[in-house]
């Protein structure tokens, strides 16, 4: 079952590797000079600069494959009856400053005018900017629940904030709040510290771990936004495999602990994580710092690669043998305000504690 949570917040389409209508990437040539070629499947239009027929034909037949997924997460159905346009989608590979002029000069609608902000991809690095249609600040703030954030577009895709995470921020806080005792909560990969505030404002104590300098003082700042500078909280930038490791060498020992890590990343050292290949070591090395009554564990993907059913699987390896409890995974999503429809955005498995099922 796809849980969904209703908040409002710009750019939440941009972080999908497909976007609803155009996703440009970089290919470091003036776009006003390049020339254009077209290919066109079943249901998508893939306009690309000439010399890229390879790429454009792999892109093409995948989004044939994921075209259900991509309907349904853009609220836009490529032709057939369900679409009053009868048009196919439009995905442009190239630069994204395609001035509105030359739009239908190569094959392109003006429907990708209308975002006030889009996010322009570097093909090679999977880094990029942020292209302006309107005028922003630089950062703003948002509110959830008792909780304030700093938002800003990074170039590495990021805006300071994962908000189809507040249906777990919700599930953390209820099960602290109901367990009435004090408790110790780790969180790993814990990016800009929006489950670590839920845990703290819920009662808990939090050690937060990222191995990101600028995100854990990005956490920090979001505590002081949030009125929650009292709460018991130790930030901590750090390799998050190395850390768990000491922490099994300290004997010290958590009641429950989260897991967020990205599909690939590097430590501060240089360390390369990539969640196929470290997440079952990660799960052993936390099963050892688990205190003897835990609360919760839970672990979220954003990876194709690891399932829902896979980490169901792992983490019910990980608790059966020594915990009495449950285990669950399920897809989280976002819904679309303008369709009703629901935004795919990952999904997480639990282990809860008997009693908070």
């Amino acid at each position: 079952m796809l849980k969904t949570i209703r908040i409002q917040i710009l750019v939440l389409l941009l972080l999908l590797p497909i976007s609803a209508s155009a996703q440009f990437f970089v290919t470091g040539d003036d776009p006003g000079k390049l020339k254009w070629s077209v290919i066109e499947s079943d249901n998508f239009k893939v306009i690309y600069p000439r010399g890229f027929d390879s790429l454009a034909l792999v892109y093409g037949n995948e989004l044939e494959k994921f075209r259900v997924p991509i309907s349904r997460s853009s609220g836009y159905l490529p032709c057939g009856p369900d679409n009053p346009l009868n048009r196919k989608m439009e995905i442009v590979l190239g630069d994204a400053v395609i001035d509105p002029a030359n739009a239908d000069a190569v094959g392109l609608s003006s429907e990708w005018l209308a975002h006030d902000l889009k996010l322009v991809q570097n093909f090679s690095s999977l880094s990029g900017e942020w292209e302006y249609r309107k005028k922003f600040p630089a950062e703003w703030n948002i509110k959830y629940d008792n909780m304030t954030f700093k938002v800003t577009p990074t170039g590495f895709k990021h805006t300071g904030i994962f908000p189809e995470q507040a249906t777990n921020w919700d599930e953390y806080a209820k099960m602290i709040a109901k367990e009435n005792r004090e408790l110790n909560i780790l969180n790993l990969f814990g990016y800009t510290g929006g489950a670590t505030l839920a845990c703290a404002a819920a009662g808990a104590k939090v050690c937060h771990v990222d191995a990101s300098k600028g995100v854990v003082a990005w956490g920090r700042e979001n505590q002081q936004l949030s009125g929650l500078g009292d709460k018991p909280i130790r930030w901590i930038v750090d390799d998050c495999i190395k850390f768990v490791q000491r922490e099994i060498r300290r004997g010290n020992k958590y009641d429950g602990i989260i897991m967020d890590p990205p599909s690939y990343g590097r430590g501060p050292n240089g360390e390369v994580w990539k969640l196929e290949d470290n997440i079952f070591q990660l799960l052993d090395l936390c099963s050892q710092i688990l205190s003897d009554d835990p609360l919760f564990v839970a672990v979220n993907s954003y990876t194709t690669g690891v399932s829902p059913s896979v980490m169901e699987y792992m983490l019910d390896v990980m608790m059966r043998d020594k915990y009495k409890g449950t285990v669950s995974a399920q897809e989280i999503g976002l819904t679309v305000q303008s369709t009703g429809m629901a935004l795919p955005c990952g999904s997480t498995a639990f282990w809860k504690k008997e009693g908070h099922e």
